[in-house]
């Protein structure tokens, strides 16, 4: 289950056709929906009541709900988890601020470039200097986010909206201040008696995220 970017409701379920093997991402709130493959961050490519199938496609009476699994259904918790222990104390899905990569055999694979974000380009980064974790750099791909070396996938961020960043950052005891908010683009930088960082958001989906020690 993913978080609509129409209404915001964590109702955005997959549903496939067997005739055709076609998916559509649909809303259960709205009606929203978003064929499988398109960005889910952006605007809806149709609606329920409106839905026109391409030639030879299958009717939308013919899509079927995917099951949630039990890791879909255990999603949103461990992301409300997640945020917070990013925020609170720069960790993240077994790596943390200040960690060692001598100490951490995960983040061998990613490289130790004293200064420079390894890898260049991904959904989990790393910035090492002087041999440890000087920032953390989240891109949500939607869904669990995959991670160096062994380590199992991280909890699915863009489940978090600017609420509940935003509350995350509140139970740090810290403060947070949306300095940036344009064509549903919103930036909130937040400082925490350990961290300090920014997080942004399409609308209603976490898109990235940045956290590095408090000075």
């Amino acid at each position: 289950m993913q978080r609509c970017n129409e209404c915001g409701t964590i109702d955005l379920g997959k549903e496939c056709a067997e005739r055709t093997g076609e998916c559509l991402w649909v809303c259960g709130e709205c009606g929203s929906i978003w064929r499988d493959g398109e960005d889910l961050t952006g605007p809806a490519s149709g609606e329920t009541n409106s839905y026109v199938p391409p030639p030879g496609g299958a009717q939308l009476a013919e899509f079927v709900p995917v099951p949630a699994s039990p890791h879909d259904r255990s999603a949103y918790p461990k992301a409300v988890r997640a945020v917070g222990d990013l925020v609170y104390m720069g960790s993240y899905g077994g790596i943390m601020l200040g960690t060692s990569v001598t100490e951490a055999p995960s983040l061998l694979a990613l490289g130790s470039g004293d200064g420079q974000w390894t890898p260049e380009e991904g959904p989990f980064r790393v910035r090492i200097s002087a041999d440890r974790v000087a920032e953390i750099e989240i891109r949500p791909p939607g869904g669990p986010l995959p991670m160096p070396g062994d380590l199992p996938p991280g909890p699915d961020l863009s489940l978090i909206n600017v609420s509940l960043a935003e509350e995350a950052v509140a139970d740090a005891h810290g403060s947070s201040e949306r300095t940036g908010e344009f064509m549903g683009k919103v930036r909130v930088d937040f400082r925490t008696p350990d961290t300090v960082g920014d997080l942004h958001f399409v609308r209603y989906r976490l898109v990235r995220a940045r956290v590095r020690p408090a000075d």
